[in-house]
């Protein structure tokens, strides 16, 4: 008689444990393209109905991602007729051309630029390393004085740095600023001031 009760008191603690819902298990996938990791949490089912079969799908908000403000070149003036300028490009779609002294266009001057100039303006920064080159050049700070300085400015969502260039620049930071003036050349000029 023990071992009959013995064997119901088995048979049944099996069937218990068996029918009580279970826990959802913790599911962690990694993406190749964006190598963000998705994770479903632990979730206990809100009844007694079973679960099984159904899957659990967490939303995942984009990531934000810095985005351009503006960036600028400038020519100061020096003690003899260097050009001065300022050409500045923002992400509002317009540039903006101050021309202070020895240049064609004196004045401001403002014109449209596009998602494709913005583009090819980062990646000219990012393939100099932009962000990571000294603040002046030359870096020990011993300018001379009757040179011009040639001021470039990037702003890329919370990053700002500005170089000044006086003398013995990389060739790479030269090409950069070069760039920048071309493409200034390149863009069509509507007057807005003569200051």
């Amino acid at each position: 008689m023990k071992t009959f009760i013995f064997f119901l008191i088995a048979i049944g603690s099996v069937m218990f444990f068996a029918c009580t819902p279970k826990t959802a298990t913790k599911v962690v996938k990694e993406t190749p393209k964006t190598n963000q990791i998705i994770e479903s949490a632990e979730v206990e089912p809100k009844d007694n109905s079973a679960t099984s079969g159904e899957e659990i799908v967490e939303i995942i908000p984009p990531v934000s991602r810095p985005a351009f403000v503006s960036a600028s070149v400038q020519k100061t003036p020096c003690f003899g007729k260097c050009p001065a300028f300022k050409i500045t490009f923002d992400a509002k779609g317009l540039a903006t051309y101050e021309g202070k002294k020895h240049v064609k266009m004196l004045g401001t001057y403002t014109a449209p630029i596009s998602g494709k100039e913005y583009t090819a303006i980062l990646s000219a920064a990012q393939n100099i390393g932009y962000f990571s080159m000294p603040k002046t050049c030359p870096p020990n700070g011993k300018f001379i004085a009757d040179l011009p300085f040639t001021i470039t400015t990037l702003h890329f969502g919370n990053d700002r740095h500005q170089i000044r260039n006086n003398i013995d620049a990389p060739q790479e930071l030269t090409d950069y600023e070069n760039f920048l003036i071309e493409l200034g050349e390149s863009l069509k000029w509507t007057k807005v001031s003569d200051q």
